[in-house]
């Protein structure tokens, strides 16, 4: 049965962010990129272009020779200590889309201490229930500050 507390346009917005979400979730983007993801693509369509070349446009030796150098460098382990803020700079930006996508839904960006006493949602806190449900635990004043910083993502 359901509660009657429940607001429905709450659940549409979870949902809908979940829908989002879990997309980029299931790729890996919210865990640490050390590679920037469009190089990554550039270099994989770049290979598979120079594979269907025939030999007559562009000799085996010379094939084999760019798809070495198209792999790229190997990446450095990581050092000890914070993550510089690049390595998450992929899941925010995905985080900011979520959280514009629940502002249009009508819903505030942010919450105070008496709407959360009252159980009154935010986009942030749609977005937070959101990746919890799709087993990503990041704290709802985390996500607040992924989106007070936004226009270092851009």
């Amino acid at each position: 049965m359901r509660d009657p507390a429940v607001n429905p346009a709450v659940e549409d917005a979870i949902a809908g962010a979940v829908r989002t979400l879990q997309g980029p979730v299931r790729a890996g983007y919210f865990k640490p990129l050390r590679l920037d993801p469009i190089e990554v693509a550039l270099r994989r369509n770049t290979r598979m272009r120079v594979m269907e070349l025939s030999d007559d446009i562009l000799p085996s030796e010379m094939r084999a020779l760019i798809l070495r150098r198209l792999r790229g460098a190997d990446i450095p382990p990581r050092r000890q200590g914070r993550y510089s803020g690049d390595e998450f700079r992929v899941r925010n930006t995905i985080i900011v889309g979520a959280i514009k996508r629940a502002k249009k839904r009508g819903f505030d960006y942010h919450r105070n201490r008496e709407q959360k006493k009252h159980k009154i949602e935010s986009a942030c806190s749609i977005v937070h229930i959101a990746l919890g449900k799709l087993g990503v635990h990041i704290s709802e004043s985390r996500i607040e500050g992924i989106w007070d910083q936004r226009a270092v993502l851009t």
